[in-house]
């Protein structure tokens, strides 16, 4: 990584990998929701409903809060930890550390590049 990067770990996970969404990868949302305009809406935001083939937000936040429930029993007071991950799999992550209830980590729309942060 670099001189200015020295004595960290990079880990790769594929649990906080983007949301499959199964027959409509690679689809334009606005072509899918022309489409489809009633089931669009819960594909898109349903936190149990799942596109054809896919995942729902909840198969997301499985796969998500595996992924915390292993690292941050790890985490020693004074490590600093950064988490880059796609908004789908983001969701998951705010719901656990602002307490949010399933509507609301649903709801929200990602601004890329934006940072969260949390002190445990």
């Amino acid at each position: 990584m670099g001189d200015y990067h020295q004595g960290f770990q990079v880990v790769t996970d594929p649990r906080i990998k983007e949301r499959d969404y199964g027959n409509l990868t690679g689809k334009n949302k606005d072509e899918i929701e022309k489409e489809n305009p009633v089931q669009y809406k819960l594909w898109h935001r349903s936190y149990d409903v799942p596109p054809p083939g896919g995942e729902c937000i909840k198969d997301v936040e499985v796969r998500v809060m595996s992924f915390l429930n292993d690292i941050l029993p790890t985490l020693k007071p004074d490590d600093v930890v950064f988490i880059s991950a796609h908004a789908n799999s983001i969701r998951p992550m705010r719901k656990y550390f602002e307490h949010l209830s399933n509507d609301e980590m649903c709801s929200y729309e990602y601004t890329p590049g934006k940072i969260y942060s949390y002190q445990i």
